[in-house]
């Protein structure tokens, strides 16, 4: 019987106003502390940062993130970072510039802290960085020896980001399930190389039913800048269950749907979650699910204003040629983690199904709120 392996931060913080104590939570793995983060990242936090640090003794550096994962930018902050003679590193902001913290923390053999200013993807608990070529597309998931030390998600600052960024995490946290359901069906081992555990397979589902529970309620508070207990509970699923649960379960069908469409110019602007939900209903599709799970999803992704179409994603001329490029891409990546086999031309196929499917129920929902407001 093969083991188990579940991958867990240190420590997990939530709540309004927790930034205020990230050096004293963060004192205890180090005193001199570099912190990569983009200009939006920085804007939100850096008071709070510095203030928590001239309170507590601890040297921060400001290192700005250059905007990719990639392995010429993890070399470029590891080399600021040791010039600087830190002994923690901080990343600060979305997904990518969490995974360089992560990336240079692993070079440097050092404890690394996760600061998500946006709840857009699962990054921040996971102990993996997706490392990207200088023109963004997917290169490989690095796996390091450790998940990060602390992440800090300091509700007050996420509640206030963009809600599109709010909702791009749903559709990944979405993603979970159905993923981590495939690779248990078909006996793929999890990123450490172990079964899944009921653990992650219960958390996969946990997040599940809070994003479809809680989600537009979440959505709607976020977008007028509110912090809810539903926006605390969606956060905790996108940022902490999912994470968990998808480095314990391993990934399927949506995000190598996703990486395929990375190889498209015209979805480059779209969040990483965005192009997750499109491969949800491709992965789907693939497995011939019911139609009305398929209606379900379709309609709370549209209630939320998720991408549901290849339109939606910039794609405005789907040309066979694009598609088969994108389907390449996708049927050799996790897509061989699915319980049965999978062509290109499976995926091809289910990719033109899901699009049509998604612009038949966006005209439906549309049509039928077009019809409520005339009659108020």
């Amino acid at each position: 019987m093969s083991n188990r392996i579940i991958g867990n931060p240190g420590r997990y913080i939530q709540g309004p106003g927790e930034l205020k104590k990230v050096c004293q939570y963060a004192g205890i793995y180090g005193r001199r502390m570099v912190v990569i983060a983009g200009q939006r990242a920085k804007k939100a936090i850096e008071d709070c940062v510095n203030e928590s640090a001239k309170s507590s003794g601890m040297i921060i550096d400001w290192v700005d993130f250059g905007g990719e994962c990639s392995d010429r930018e993890i070399q470029r902050v590891t080399e600021i970072a040791r010039a600087k003679g830190c002994d923690l590193i901080a990343g600060a902001g979305g997904g990518k510039a969490l995974d360089t913290a992560k990336a240079v923390a692993a070079k440097l053999s050092i404890e690394v802290v996760c600061v998500p200013t946006i709840a857009a993807t699962d990054a921040p608990c996971l102990g993996l960085s997706a490392i990207y070529t200088e023109e963004g597309t997917v290169q490989e998931y690095r796996v390091h020896d450790k998940n990060p030390a602390l992440v800090i998600a300091d509700s007050a600052v996420i509640s206030k980001a963009p809600a599109r960024f709010f909702a791009s995490g749903m559709g990944d946290g979405l993603s979970t399930y159905f993923e981590v359901r495939a690779c248990v069906n078909s006996n793929t081992p999890n990123q450490y190389g172990s079964r899944q555990s009921r653990t992650s397979r219960q958390l996969a589902k946990l997040s599940y039913d809070i994003i479809l529970q809680q989600g537009f309620s979440a959505y709607m508070a976020v977008k007028n800048g509110a912090c809810t207990a539903a926006v605390e509970d969606l956060i905790e699923a996108d940022v902490y269950l999912s994470g968990i649960a998808a480095e314990g379960g391993g990934d399927g069908g949506a995000h190598a749907v996703h990486n395929g469409l990375e190889t498209l110019p015209e979805t480059k602007a779209y969040y990483h979650g965005e192009k997750v939900t499109f491969g949800i209903f491709v992965q789907l599709i693939l497995e011939n699910e019911s139609e009305a799970l398929l209606e379900k999803l379709y309609k709370f992704c549209i209630s939320v204003d998720l991408p549901v179409t290849l339109a939606q994603l910039g794609v405005t001329e789907a040309t066979k040629e694009k598609l088969m490029k994108a389907a390449e891409v996708a049927a050799a990546d996790t897509l061989v983690n699915m319980p049965f086999d999978v062509t290109v031309e499976d995926t091809y196929s289910a990719i033109v199904t899901a699009d049509r499917l998604g612009q038949y129920y966006l005209d439906q929902y549309q049509g039928a709120r077009h019809k409520k407001e005339a009659a108020q």
